[in-house]
């Protein structure tokens, strides 16, 4: 039998992790390898069966790959990011693709979870598996994101302000949101852009983490 997960830990596929919550994880969730192997192997033979049947001649292209997921749940918004940036600080030498964010329950029992997709970087190549959004030049930014074209020319349009942070590291960059969310508890995050900038020299890149947010209880609305 293998030994027990200690308190405040929490086990990712195998791979022993700090849960860094503000509770201690008592009975941390475990996916059996078997189970995983399962539906990993019929996930990924399901979706090569369509896209291989999908018509050719189209402007698009479809391929399938398999991407690692770590779930990161926090009481606060903020804990879920600190547990994000910590799992990255400790888990060297993979890239991080996407994240997904959901909260889940409303008001004080409302738990709120950061999906991190990463793959390995390969040692000879220097490059991921697959592939990461490459965003705009620039210092970060506080910009409008309008949730319809209708919504954007009424005088009370209903909008998410995203606010950018950035770090020089992967775990510098969700860091840096957990201490914004901190500053500010009552933003309330619905969703997150990850993406990363060409630095000063070809292997340097700076890596950013857009937060969509609106003002808790009510809509957010654009600055003038």
């Amino acid at each position: 039998m293998p030994p027990a997960t200690p308190p405040g830990r929490v086990e990712v596929e195998g791979l022993n992790v700090p849960a860094m919550l503000a509770r201690p994880v008592e009975q941390p969730r475990v996916l059996p390898a078997a189970r995983f192997g399962r539906e990993l192997v019929s996930t990924l033979g399901r979706a090569t069966q369509v896209a291989a049947g999908l018509p050719g001649g189209t402007k698009s292209d479809v391929g399938v790959g398999a991407l690692a997921t770590v779930e990161c749940t926090g009481e606060t918004q903020a804990d879920a990011f600190d547990a994000g940036a910590e799992v990255l600080r400790r888990l060297s030498g993979v890239e991080v693709h996407g994240m997904l964010w959901a909260r889940v329950g409303d008001g004080a029992d409302s738990e709120h979870t950061l999906t991190v997709l990463l793959s390995d970087v390969d040692p000879e190549l220097g490059e991921a598996a697959g592939v990461t959004h490459r965003g705009a030049p620039g210092p970060p930014c506080r910009t409008v994101v309008y949730l319809d074209a209708v919504a954007a020319r009424r005088s009370a349009a209903v909008a998410l302000t995203g606010i950018e942070r950035s770090g020089s590291t992967q775990a510098d960059a969700l860091a840096a949101a957990a201490a914004v969310l901190r500053q500010v508890p009552d933003l309330r995050i619905d969703g997150v852009l990850w993406s990363k900038v060409a630095g000063p020299r070809p292997d340097v890149w700076d890596y950013r983490l857009a937060l969509l947010a609106s003002a808790a209880g009510g809509d957010d609305v654009p600055a003038s």
